[in-house]
């Protein structure tokens, strides 16, 4: 059972490689000035090998067109891409790839709204909650919940039998 229990809550932790955490624009934010850059927040430092790019964020335009510098810039749990300047109103594409200090990659993609403030509009952006493209912990707390029943229902068992 403590075997179990430990594959449970420790399992799931030891795999959890430089997740996403956070980024400037956010998913599915609607923003009204167009970002100079985009900086994402992962769970664990990143790696840095020299000049070689293990880490990178690309931007596309609503054309697909790639509108970033092709100069993703690391420091610890954080990366950030240079943008350049956009007119066009639209939904824009972050997609990235991280390489965490234990060597595992993980990407995923979002998107992000430039929309041109009117004149007469005065509202504040909107700020989604959309997340990017990522199941893994969504898996671990279903597999813990299915273990968990599976455990109850084992020793519910067990203290009937005890008890007849």
């Amino acid at each position: 059972m403590l075997g179990a229990l430990f594959l449970i809550f420790v399992a799931p932790a030891a795999t959890a490689h430089g997740e996403f955490v956070s980024a400037n624009p956010a998913p599915n934010e609607v923003v009204t000035t167009f970002p100079t850059s985009v900086e994402l927040v992962f769970s664990e430092k990143l790696q840095e090998i020299g000049s070689n790019k293990v880490n990178v964020i690309m931007v596309l335009n609503a054309d697909g067109e790639e509108i970033d510098s092709k100069n993703t810039m690391v420091s610890s749990g954080q990366a950030m891409v240079g943008l350049e300047p956009q007119t066009d109103p639209g939904t824009y594409t972050v997609l990235w790839r991280n390489v965490s200090d234990d060597g595992h990659a993980t990407e995923g993609k979002y998107e992000f709204i430039f929309k041109i403030a009117s004149a007469n509009t005065t509202s504040t952006p909107a700020v989604g909650t959309g997340s990017p493209t990522n199941n893994r912990s969504l898996t671990f707390v279903l597999l813990g919940v299915f273990a968990l029943i599976a455990i109850g229902i084992h020793f519910y068992f067990k203290r009937r039998k005890i008890i007849t």
